[in-house]
């Protein structure tokens, strides 16, 4: 169906333009630190102009997932293709460029941003490191269009503020226009929402989402919280111990999740679980399933073969017992 090119941004058309379908795939690709294993094989890809979000629980290797993506991490083994290029070999021969490409806001601004810069400098500084600006007043330029986009003040009071004057909303919103300020495709946010208080959390989320329509980004959400990544999401996948274990459509996965620790995930946050929910830190048998030791539905082979991810119904799934939403009263499994 043709795409009206005027209603999205110029990244999408020019991916549109050139055939590129995704932005990023990750393909096979692992993680340890020591002798923790941090992301097992694993294939990601994200469409270009979509949000894909990553939810999982505190260590299932959503941030490693995230910044090996970024490229900040290099996977033990896999690869990884950006914009249609080996993102390998652009790192080898120009790591610039591509983190030009590539924005990443992270959890807590406070540590993301160096306390001895005011707001201009912090904004300021990825276009000093990439050397994009002539002169001073192009900076500038550059900068207030970037904080315009965040909606904060471009007064020079403002500008010559610190962090330690600045609330967490405003201080996350100064990291955001730090990330957008090279005209990034594809933005990585990990967590940013997370350090906020409620009430500043969902202005910062409307925020992001207007950006990323505004723009045209591709984007890869990070979060824990499984309700708000459904509310941003076109694509949604859920981690467990350093795997990908069912990813597709954000509401077809809430919705009705085929994945046994999806449902629990779900339950557990919409209070339908009858059981205190704990994905176990059961010791997991190296070639059997991350989530064999609390599953309800879990037989042998759960323990001896990890399931491969097969796609079904515009959903992909690991699990041997994959399970349709008419199956959830039978199976009891809440």
């Amino acid at each position: 169906e043709p795409v009206a090119l005027e209603v999205i941004g110029d990244h999408q058309v020019r991916c549109i333009r050139h055939g590129i379908v995704s932005i990023l795939e990750l393909k096979q690709v692992e993680k340890s630190y020591g002798d923790v294993v941090a992301l097992r094989p694993t294939d990601l890809t994200i469409k270009a102009g979509e949000v894909f979000s990553i939810v999982g629980e505190t260590g299932s290797g959503k941030t490693t997932m995230a910044m090996t993506a970024a490229g900040a991490l290099k996977p033990d083994n896999g690869t990884r293709v950006f914009d249609g290029h080996d993102m390998d070999e652009w790192i080898r021969r120009d790591y610039k460029s591509l983190a030009r490409q590539i924005g990443v806001i992270y959890q807590s601004p406070a540590e993301s941003i160096s306390h001895r810069f005011t707001v201009f400098e912090a904004v300021a500084e990825p276009l000093k490191i990439h050397g994009l600006c002539r002169n001073s007043a192009e900076r500038l330029e550059r900068v207030i269009k970037a904080l315009a986009h965040v909606h904060l003040s471009t007064d020079k009071a403002f500008l010559g503020r610190y962090p330690h004057e600045l609330n967490m909303g405003a201080l996350q919103r100064v990291s955001m226009a730090r990330s957008l300020v090279l005209n990034p495709s594809l933005l990585i946010a990990d967590e940013p929402t997370s350090s906020l208080d409620p009430s500043v959390q969902a202005k910062v989320l409307k925020l992001l989402l207007d950006l990323q329509i505004e723009l045209g980004l591709s984007m890869l959400f990070v979060t824990h919280d499984i309700g708000l990544a459904r509310k941003i999401s076109d694509r949604l996948g859920v981690m467990l111990k350093g795997r990908l274990i069912e990813f597709g459509p954000a509401s077809l996965v809430i919705d009705k999740p085929a994945h046994p620790y999806t449902r629990l995930l779900i339950d557990s946050v919409s209070g339908l679980s009858q059981k205190p929910f704990n994905s176990g830190s059961g010791k997991v048998e190296p070639g059997g399933c991350p989530f064999e030791p609390r599953c309800p539905l879990a037989k042998d082979v759960c323990k001896n073969r990890n399931p491969q991810m097969l796609e079904r119904d515009h959903r992909s799934v690991a699990c041997h017992f994959r399970q349709d939403e008419k199956n959830r009263e039978k199976e009891n499994i809440t």
